[in-house]
């Protein structure tokens, strides 16, 4: 017999309810991974400089807002000088020395040139590795342009000189200002306006959730299914957003968050088992909806295959080492940040530069500067301004060498270069080795399917073995031209004994190439391994 209006109102309203509630479980589920952004500033900064009195900016002098900004308007006017760069860093997110956090610092950029048109807007990887050059929106040289920067959750769109750019899909939706000029001469900024925006509270993804879940629970009404079919099939979708959120989203970039559609389709993965719940699929229908959650799970990665830090840019650790920190936007200008000071080129007098990473030269930090081995030689040497260490935490040979050859030693050009020879010469959180990355055979299966297995299998990967005997003999040698092209002069610093047959290949070049060796004899305090090194270190600077 046919139920009657009341009736069957009665009977859809519970499943409606619960269904309701388990799509707003199933948002809550899929939103987890993404809860520890910080809290964003909403306070006005306003810069204003008349033409009499302009803010001067310079390859070594950075204008930078620090404070994490969510929404905002950014205007100003500049003034570029000939030959000259300016970006405009937004989306800043860098770990902070003391926060526990470690992760490459990320970043996009509105780029400006005076020299030559290219593309407005740039990421980090292509500021950092893009073979394209210099570029960006070109303006003239000496002539005052506004610019004016609108920054809106993930996205950006900028007006430089009048001409209209974007929208620009960045990774983050939140992060600082850095104003970065690359120039031999000075620019002006005559006017600076940034202004945040309160970012109003999106509902959406609680409304798509609520929404299909009242939806399929008003039909599991409609057809008056029995309640165990309902509950297994309302139950189905919370179940399979929690699983995603740990299979997938657990694996995005610290402090970051995946875009409106990503969540989406976190969160409502779910609906084909759903579906095959509610119709009383058995067991073969079941798994082929187990395979169409597999199949929104693939495109999920494969739409935000920005935000998942294992498929960051393998060129980051191999150049950087894992998790480097600033340095990959502090290598921009450039300048190395190190625990006891912040080094740029323009700093005047010799200088020598500490190749082995934070751990070898830096172990102390600011906690210990007594065991800050490079500065304090750097102290110690005579005929040296200052030292520099490379302030990577992670490190190997083989990246320090990569990291100074491709962004230092120009940039710094260094009177004496000290190359940390550890035994742990390996990149200890990386998938790919350094040299297979720089000589490009570092490359992640193609397909269907294959975005998802790389993601799980990220984390079960082993570790890159040690380098081989071969390995570091390429290093050294690699070592070896650039102090003959760059006529610096190079010192080798071995901390303990190295294995024998690494021992061998070191010694085989430290013969060839007449180079020191140095190494800390047992007992033996910082400051007077320092003082006995400068003894052997400031001949060869006086030749």
């Amino acid at each position: 017999m046919p139920l009657n209006p009341i009736e069957r109102l009665r009977c859809m309203l519970p499943w409606t309810v619960v269904g309701a509630a388990s799509g707003a479980a199933a948002v809550a589920l899929a939103l987890l991974p993404f809860t520890d952004a910080p809290r964003l500033w909403d306070q006005n900064f306003h810069i204003v400089r008349y033409s009499d009195d302009p803010f001067e900016i310079r390859a070594d002098r950075r204008l930078s807002y620090e404070r994490p900004l969510g929404d905002y308007d950014l205007v100003m006017e500049v003034e570029l000088p000939p030959e000259s760069e300016f970006d405009v860093l937004f989306h800043v997110v860098s770990p902070k020395v003391d926060d526990g956090a470690l992760f490459h610092a990320r970043y996009d950029a509105l780029r400006i040139s005076t020299e030559r048109e290219a593309d407005a807007f740039a990421t980090r990887d292509r500021l950092l590795f893009g073979s394209e050059g210099r570029g960006g929106v070109r303006i003239e040289q000496g002539v005052p342009a506004t610019v004016h920067l609108r920054v809106r959750g993930h996205r950006a769109q900028a007006n430089v000189a009048g001409r209209k750019f974007g929208w620009f899909e960045s990774v983050d939706d939140f992060g600082s200002v850095v104003l970065d000029l690359r120039s031999a001469n000075s620019g002006l900024i005559h006017y600076l306006d940034l202004q945040p925006l309160a970012r109003p509270e999106s509902f959406a993804r609680w409304w798509w959730g609520i929404g299909v879940g009242a939806a399929i629970g008003v039909l599991l009404g409609v057809f008056r299914a029995r309640p165990a079919v309902a509950l297994r099939a309302l139950l189905a979708l919370p179940a399979v957003a929690g699983l995603g959120a740990w299979s997938i989203g657990s694996d995005v970039v610290a402090a970051g968050s995946f875009g409106f559609v990503g969540i989406l389709a976190l969160s409502l993965a779910g609906l084909p088992l759903t579906i095959a719940f509610a119709l009383g699929a058995r067991w073969r229908g079941a798994a082929i909806a187990c395979v169409a959650v597999l199949c929104v799970w693939e495109l999920t990665v494969r739409l935000e295959h920005r935000r998942l830090a294992p498929f960051e840019d393998p060129r980051l650790a191999a150049y950087f080492g894992p998790d480097s920190g600033s340095i990959t936007y502090d290598i921009l200008s450039p300048q190395l940040r190190s625990s006891t000071a912040v080094h740029k080129p323009a700093d005047e007098g010799p200088r020598a530069i500490f190749l082995g990473g934070a751990g070898v030269f830096d172990a102390g930090g600011r906690r210990a500067p007594q065991e800050n081995l490079g500065p304090i030689l750097a102290g110690q040497l005579e005929r040296i301004s200052h030292g520099v260490v490379v302030p990577t935490l992670f490190s190997s040979t083989a990246q320090q060498v990569a990291l100074f050859e491709r962004f230092l030693v120009d940039a710094f050009d260094p009177t004496l270069v000290v190359l940390g020879v550890t035994s742990d010469d390996l990149e200890p959180c990386a998938r790919f080795t350094p040299r297979a990355v720089i000589e490009g055979d570092a490359r992640l299966p193609d397909g269907f399917g294959s975005e998802l297995v790389a993601l799980w299998r990220a984390d079960a990967m082993p570790r890159v073995p040690p380098g081989s005997p071969e390995d570091l003999h390429a290093t050294l040698e690699r070592f070896a031209g650039l102090a003959r092209d760059h006529g610096f002069v190079a010192v080798i610093y071995t901390p303990e004994s190295l294995p024998s047959e690494f021992e061998g290949v070191l010694r085989a070049e430290i013969d060839r190439h007449a180079w020191p060796r140095l190494q800390p004899r047992a007992g033996e305090t910082t400051v007077d391994a320092a003082v006995r090194f400068a003894e052997r270190i400031d001949p060869l600077l006086s030749r």
